[in-house]
């Protein structure tokens, strides 16, 4: 038994654990590296005291109670030890702050959660096994555990940018028509934001309540640049300013835009389609040799005698 105890990989396997825990338990600590007092300071611009505020056990009153400020806490270290507020800030508005990210202290918390999850799961499987050495990959499931959030975001994120490039092909079409029968460019957005469908109609909304606060409509628009950096938005915009401070035409510019728009995103569409082409035919390729084999396995042994 001692000879087992004192095996290399099992010595390895232990400090790799040993490791695994000291970070979860750092988080958990609220330990903060260097210029974690000024990465807080900025969570907390960014969100104001929903910046830190962790809701994920809302509906869970005794959950909320008991883990909600060891999350809070741990969330908040971990933002410090990332050290890229900002980055994760512009990820969550780009995506629309999607349940159940309603804030940076939703991503940090769940990010913790996750990993301390994932790194248990990994360890209790490596205690039930007998494998010491299976906690390396306990900690490989910790980390993993970190960059659930990020992918998921992302995701969200690229998902919400083509559905926004979508709408505002659509929308550019009917506001070229709008300024073409005499609307001046502001009349159109209103006409949009108040009768039109889908994502870039509703943020014209947003745009709207700006101008009613007396925002110039450039500026309103240029404000949506943050939330959707497309290459088609800032299009839009430019082709905007220009009508208004030098009197440029807009519908044709509109409407061309709009075109260009439409052809990118059928030419995208063909591209997901031929990509799904060939896993699709391997896989009834695969499913149809799997049922000729099951089908003729025993043909086969009754024809050999097997």
């Amino acid at each position: 038994m001692t000879a087992l105890f004192v095996r290399p990989e099992n010595v390895i396997a232990a400090l790799v654990a040993a490791f695994g825990f000291a970070l979860i338990l750092s988080a958990l600590a609220g330990w903060r590296p260097a210029g974690g007092r000024r990465i807080a300071e900025r969570l907390r611009e960014l969100g104001g005291e929903a910046g830190e505020s962790f809701t994920g056990f809302a509906r869970a009153p005794i959950l909320d109670r008991l883990l909600r400020p060891t999350v809070e806490r741990a969330g908040r270290g971990l933002a410090a030890a990332a050290g890229d507020v900002d980055r994760d800030a512009r990820l969550l508005l780009q995506a629309g702050y999607p349940s159940p990210f309603h804030s940076p202290g939703d991503l940090y918390g769940w990010k913790v959660i996750l990993a301390v999850f994932f790194l248990t799961m990994g360890l209790i499987g490596a205690a039930v096994v007998g494998e010491p050495v299976l906690a390396a990959v306990a900690l490989v499931l910790g980390v993993f555990g970190l960059y659930v959030p990020d992918l998921a975001l992302r995701n969200r994120a690229k998902a919400r940018q083509e559905l926004f490039r979508t709408s505002l092909a659509f929308s550019m079409d009917h506001l070229a028509m709008l300024v073409e029968v005499g609307e001046t460019a502001e009349e159109a957005i209103r006409h949009l934001a108040a009768n039109g469908r889908g994502l870039f109609a509703r943020k014209m909304q947003e745009v709207v309540q700006d101008l009613n606060l007396g925002e110039p409509l450039v500026e309103a628009l240029e404000r949506l640049k943050e939330e959707f950096p497309l290459d088609e938005y800032e299009l839009f915009v430019n082709a905007v300013a220009l009508n208004v401070t030098q009197g440029v035409p807009l519908a044709t510019t509109l409407g061309q835009q709009a075109e260009n728009i439409m052809t990118d995103l059928e030419a995208d569409l063909l591209a997901k389609g031929l990509r799904a082409v060939i896993p699709m035919t391997l896989g009834m390729a695969l499913a149809v040799v799997g049922f000729m084999v099951l089908l003729g396995a025993p043909l086969v042994s009754q024809f050999f005698g097997w």
